[in-house]
């Protein structure tokens, strides 16, 4: 059995020094990655066995974000090691910008800091954003979409019009 309403997602993380960072200088200025892969499914199941988060949305909103597996492995500098990942919470935060993608924000609680070099994880919860499509959008996008499609034809009709019929033409240029 399944959970009601998932959506099962691969994280695949790639921390290290990135340009523009507002990170310490010292902070994977070694040009160190840390690369872990997360297996989660985003639930719709409420969030109740802990406090939401600020960071993330509306308590009343956020929802279970549940890991697969309950560790994920990464390669530190003395080899591969592996970390606890638990459960966390998401929500999708709708942008009122035309064209512009909702965002879906999320947290997973790691149980211990995950280092290589001088790059880290720290433990706790780790944060995620990116971009998303709701299905909502996208039917909202689609009617904007063919509403031009529509006026693209009519104004092309229009001009097509305007344009003269070909015995107009040869006519208009076979005088003499």
């Amino acid at each position: 059995g399944g959970v009601p309403g998932r959506a099962a997602w691969t994280l695949r993380l790639d921390v290290g020094r990135e340009r523009g960072t507002w990170m310490p200088a010292e902070w994977g200025a070694s040009g160190g990655r840390l690369a872990m892969k997360v297996d989660v499914d985003f639930t719709t199941l409420p969030l109740r066995s802990f406090p939401s988060e600020n960071l993330v949305g509306d308590e009343k909103r956020t929802q279970r974000v549940l890991p697969l597996v309950a560790k994920a492995r990464y390669m530190s500098d003395s080899g591969e090691r592996e970390v606890d990942i638990k459960e966390g919470g998401w929500t999708i935060s709708v942008r009122e910008s035309v064209g512009q993608p909702d965002v879906l924000r999320f947290w997973l609680e790691f149980g211990e800091d995950c280092v290589k070099k001088d790059v880290n994880i720290p433990k706790g919860r780790v944060f995620f954003s990116t971009g998303c499509w709701t299905k909502e959008l996208i039917e909202a996008n689609q009617l904007k979409l063919a509403a031009a499609v529509k006026a693209r034809e009519e104004a092309d009709e229009a001009v097509n019009a305007e344009i003269p019929k070909e015995a107009d033409f040869i006519s208009c240029v076979s005088w003499r």
